[in-house]
């Protein structure tokens, strides 16, 4: 269990500046209602989300990285990875990095659900790729909403590699000492090893079960390839809401 203190969050004053230059936003989607409704009922649901992720950092007294993974793919792994890093990021002193580490298959999800026009920074590949590049560099920033973003980049075919390489654990620390949250928007854990190679850099994963898509037997499976130690929980997604009023 994990139990709340008052201890802050403590990293270093070098903090990463923001972007090159800001994002620019086209139509965002409207699921993503932390961001455009984030005193929605619907927003609210996230919140509960960020208050396990703070708490968490509380408890530690450090930044806090955490996997957003699921078990299979069209779970919702992306929408919520966003949902939650701007429920985190709606604390103005709070500095939140949403990382698109999907290595195997970039669709530029992330920029398609924010509407991003002018991003022209490397991703991760590249970074892994070409130690010369900085974290700094690649880091775009979303000054609406109070949020940094580091994309996957281009497509590689040598993804375990990279997942497994001293540069990536080297990055995600780095990430750790200039960010209070760090968000990771992860590949499906039974299609791929990539949350197993992932595991020793995060502090935990929340798991995604999509209502009438995620059967029991493949959620079964994807929990024992994980750590218990390190599973935060399960998310429910997609489940129809009932009458909530007043709540």
């Amino acid at each position: 269990m994990i139990t709340a203190s008052s201890a802050p969050i403590r990293i270093q004053d070098r903090m990463a500046a923001p972007a090159v230059e800001p994002l620019e936003l086209g139509k965002v989607n409207a699921k993503l209602v932390s961001l455009l409704r984030p005193n929605s009922m619907e927003a609210g649901r996230y919140h509960r989300l960020r208050h396990a992720v703070e708490r968490l950092g509380e408890d530690t007294g450090k930044s806090v990285v955490i996997g957003i993974t699921s078990p299979q793919s069209g779970d919702g792994k992306t929408l919520t990875s966003i949902n939650l890093a701007g429920a985190l990021a709606q604390d103005p002193n709070a500095r939140v990095l949403l990382i698109e580490l999907d290595i195997r298959q970039p669709r530029d999800n992330i920029k398609t659900y924010l509407g991003i026009r002018n991003l022209s920074a490397p991703g991760v590949t590249e970074l892994i790729q070409d130690e010369s590049l900085s974290l700094s560099r690649a880091v775009s920033y979303i000054p609406d909403f109070n949020l940094h973003l580091l994309t996957c980049g281009k497509a590689s075919e040598s993804h375990y590699e990279l997942l497994k390489s001293a540069r990536l654990a080297s990055l995600i620390q780095e990430a750790r000492e200039r960010y209070h949250y760090v968000i990771l928007d992860t590949a499906p854990i039974v299609p791929v090893p990539d949350s197993q190679l992932l595991s020793p850099l995060v502090d935990g994963f929340m798991v995604l079960v999509a209502a009438g898509h995620t059967s029991e037997r493949v959620l079964g499976e994807a929990l024992n390839l994980l750590d218990p130690d390190k599973v935060m929980g399960l998310v429910f997604n997609a489940a129809p809401i009932g009458d909530t009023q007043p709540y």
